[in-house]
């Protein structure tokens, strides 16, 4: 990685920027690892390599897909109502896709001055500072 100055992107997730008792390990994780992205940055920025992380909200990866069937099988909704109706539950507009968490990837890794960076992607369901 230095002799390139390559880059590290961590991918980790919203969970560690607030506080959820449904989520208390994973979001003590995600904050650690929003830690360990900091102090590696520290690290690579004297030895010439970037490290960033992703904070993604919620996916619409295959996951997700299938929790979306299986709601609107329970609640007799068509898949687009209940995607809907679990966003808005989230304060979002919609559900993201993997597109996008690639796109904003491609971004930090193409950055010669994001060094240390922790990029929410996460339709704004994220209200912390």
């Amino acid at each position: 990685m230095q002799t390139r100055h390559g880059a590290i992107i961590n991918i980790i997730g919203v969970g560690g920027r607030t506080g959820s008792a449904e989520f208390a390990i994973g979001g003590s994780v995600n904050a650690a690892l929003m830690n360990l992205t900091k102090v590696l940055a520290d690290k690579g920025l004297a030895e010439g390599v970037k490290v960033n992380a992703i904070n993604p909200g919620s996916i619409a990866t295959e996951r997700l897909q299938t929790r979306i069937a299986n709601v609107a099988a329970e609640q007799n909704l068509s898949p687009e109502t209940a995607a809907t109706r679990m966003a808005s539950k989230l304060g979002v507009a919609r559900f993201g896709t993997p597109d996008e968490i690639a796109r904003a990837m491609a971004y930090l890794a193409a950055s010669s001055y994001c060094q240390g960076a922790v990029l929410d992607v996460d339709g704004g369901q994220t209200r912390t500072l």
